[in-house]
């Protein structure tokens, strides 16, 4: 899936922050979207790091009444209509922050 996506530019290189990391997501969201992907069902893989940095966004704190709690407990569960997984950096491209597929 990494390479397919690659092979179509449907990649990224903008460093991923504590301040763009929710932007970063929805951004790839969207052009999922507009690739027609249907918008139910996509799957967000992440680093840990990752998640860590989308935690720290005020955006997605700002997302919805349950992000205060998923941050204090650890837990990112949904975000934008993509569920994220946790996974280690290794079962991900070499720099890649997250990937997005769909079932």
């Amino acid at each position: 899936m990494a390479n397919y996506a690659k092979d179509h530019l449907n990649y990224s290189s903008t460093a991923i922050t504590a301040s763009n990391a929710y932007e970063s997501l929805m951004n790839g969201i969207e052009h999922m979207c507009n690739l027609q992907v249907p918008s139910n069902g996509i799957f967000c893989f992440c680093t840990y790091n990752f998640s860590n940095l989308l935690m720290q966004d005020g955006n997605f704190i700002k997302e919805g009444n349950l992000s205060q709690e998923m941050v204090k407990r650890g837990f990112v569960g949904n975000c934008g209509g993509a569920e994220i997984i946790r996974v280690a950096p290794v079962r991900l491209p070499q720099g890649a922050a997250f990937l997005l597929v769909h079932k």
